[in-house]
């Protein structure tokens, strides 16, 4: 494989310099050294060919004019000559084959030097294909005809496959029939049935039965897609029922960045890592039942019921979000809709009662200016005793006793700091006194009612310095 160039310069007034080039790469051209031939003719101004010998340099570079030298220079000294023309080879060691020509794929440029004469570089285009093949004799080398093969030494047996060994070195391997991992993951000793695939199960690799699948025809053959394997951790789906139960591991589900993760057991809407059970952050709306329908359902929050004997029940706490600095936390609101005219249009939320950071609750305000402020009407219902002397203000602030039977009443559950108001309508004139409000002092003085009139008396119970007082103020004649 050779190309001719005939390349005529003049470099001096004395010599004009004719050559015939031709290149070539033997067909032994191995892994080791290798060889280009390479041949010219000489001739003077007059196109007289030169005598013999003379001495030639050989150089690559990389440029037509300038650029930089490829490898080292080759020297011929003594080079014969017939009738004008030279024939030396050229051998190069393999890192000079890579430093001159790479993988062939960039120009590069002969230059002569004869007879002290350095003469015009010419393109080197006698590339052959075999030196644009990177071979290391580990995986691809040529064998004795010069033809490119892989660097096996042997044939391989049936079920084999290439593969490479520590070294780097090609090999035919053959498959272990007795594996018993995948991935590091242990591979189940059960034995698998005709038409069973290998699937892991969270923990080992396992047979299992495929579903019929899905099944893709057209007039060149079929396509079949199994369906959903069942085993106990995964849901199978058949038309609209689903059966099973998916079991994720601990970190085994992320929607998206923050929209849904499960992290260590706990699960976060909004957020990447989940400090509880459940933890929402961003704007968060609970809803009962049958939302925006005409049967809306109620929502309920509250704690852990307890079991056992005599086991208190848990608490329930409802946070606003604290502040910084002077900021303070926000306010805690519950809100209802009052009643609006008819028709479906939807009712206005408004506050009906309001906790504010500084712990005051406003009821029909959201700026309670005291730690209960209630605008709008207070009404205490009150509680009617037909007959008795003894009266329970747990049923009421508010209490009516028609017969008493007697001038002793006894008072209880009266809190201290809280105002009672009872109403008698014996119909018999008596001078009333009460129990277990110790120190009692009227106003005016204690004295028989009206006999067939109502009576009204006022407490105002109080313990100072440890002492309790009862105070009572009372009108009789209604």
């Amino acid at each position: 494989m050779f190309r001719q160039l005939k390349i005529t310069w003049q470099r001096s007034r004395l010599w004009v310099l004719s050559l015939v080039v031709w290149s070539s790469v033997g067909s032994s051209a191995l892994a080791n050294n290798q060889a280009l031939s390479y041949s010219g003719r000489v001739t003077n101004l007059h196109g007289k060919p030169l005598d013999g010998p003379v001495d030639i340099t050989i150089k690559f570079w990389n440029s037509a004019t300038g650029g930089n030298p490829l490898g080292g220079s080759l020297d011929f000294p003594g080079t014969p000559l017939a009738q004008g023309v030279f024939q030396i080879n050229m051998v190069l060691k393999p890192q000079q084959m890579m430093q001159v020509f790479g993988d062939g794929s960039s120009p590069v440029y002969i230059e002569v030097m004869a007879h002290g004469k350095v003469y015009p570089r010419q393109q080197f285009l006698a590339t052959p294909y075999a030196l644009r093949i990177p071979i290391d004799a580990r995986t691809l080398t040529f064998d004795s005809n010069g033809n490119l093969t892989l660097a096996t030494t042997s044939i391989p047996a049936d079920g084999q496959f290439l593969t490479k060994d520590g070294a780097g070195n090609l090999v035919w391997g053959t498959p272990s029939s007795s594996a018993t991992q995948i991935n590091s993951r242990t591979i189940s000793s059960q034995t698998p049935q005709q038409g069973q695939s290998l699937v892991f199960d969270g923990t080992n690799w396992v047979p299992q039965t495929v579903g019929g699948g899905i099944s893709i025809t057209n007039g060149s053959g079929s396509v079949n897609i199994a369906s959903t394997v069942v085993p106990s951790n995964f849901v199978a789906v058949a038309g609209s029922t689903m059966t099973g139960v998916l079991n994720l591991p601990a970190n085994g589900l992320v929607a998206g960045t923050t929209q849904l993760v499960l992290s260590s057991g706990n699960l976060g809407i909004g957020t990447s890592s989940p400090a509880g059970i459940l933890h929402v952050a961003g704007p968060t709306s609970v809803f009962g039942a049958g939302e925006a329908t005409t049967t809306p359902g109620a929502a309920t929050v509250r704690g852990a019921n307890a079991t056992g004997s005599n086991i208190p029940g848990s608490n329930l706490t409802i946070q606003a979000s604290n502040g910084t600095g002077t900021g303070g936390s926000g306010s805690i609101n519950f809100q209802t809709a009052p009643v609006a005219g008819t028709g479906s249009a939807a009712n206005t939320l408004a506050t009906a009662l309001s906790i504010t950071p500084s712990g005051n609750v406003g009821i029909g305000t959201t700026a309670p200016a005291a730690q209960l402020q209630v605008v709008g009407q207070m009404v205490a219902s009150q509680n009617v005793i037909a007959s008795g002397a003894t009266v329970d203000f747990n049923n009421g602030n508010v209490q009516v006793l028609q017969s008493v039977g007697g001038t002793a009443i006894t008072l209880n559950n009266m809190v201290d700091g809280a105002a009672y108001t009872l109403v008698i309508t014996d119909t018999t004139s008596r001078t009333y006194t009460f129990t277990n409000c110790t120190n009692s002092a009227f106003v005016p003085t204690n004295a028989p009612t009206t006999s067939g009139k109502s009576t009204i008396y006022t407490f105002l119970k109080l313990t100072i310095s440890a002492a309790t007082y009862c105070y009572v103020n009372w009108t009789t004649g209604y």
